[in-house]
């Protein structure tokens, strides 16, 4: 992904009408240089943003997208809107 911020779906042909299902994995990475220091009391320093290290966290993000009967050019237009966000992860956990 080019952006750390940024995530956009996009069709390179038509888009089927009916409902569309996707998996991103999230993966979060330091922006500085930062020491993790664990219960046991051993720590580990991060690169900021060194993608060869491990993530601090992963979430897997599954949804889907209906799509109706409409022209082509409002499609894609609506599942853009829909589909591109601009948010910044501050913190991540795990759902059991």
């Amino acid at each position: 992904m080019s952006s750390q911020t940024t995530c956009t779906l996009t069709s390179t042909g038509q888009v089927d009408v009916g409902v569309h299902v996707f998996e991103v994995m999230l993966e979060d990475f330091p922006k500085k240089n930062i020491t993790l220091t664990y219960a046991d009391g051993t720590s580990e320093d991060r690169v900021a943003s060194n993608m060869a290290s491990p993530p601090l966290c992963k979430v897997k993000l599954q949804f889907a997208v209906e799509s109706e009967s409409l022209d082509r050019g409002t499609q894609l237009d609506q599942l853009s809107e829909t589909l591109t966000t601009n948010r910044n992860v501050s913190s991540c956990s795990s759902l059991h």
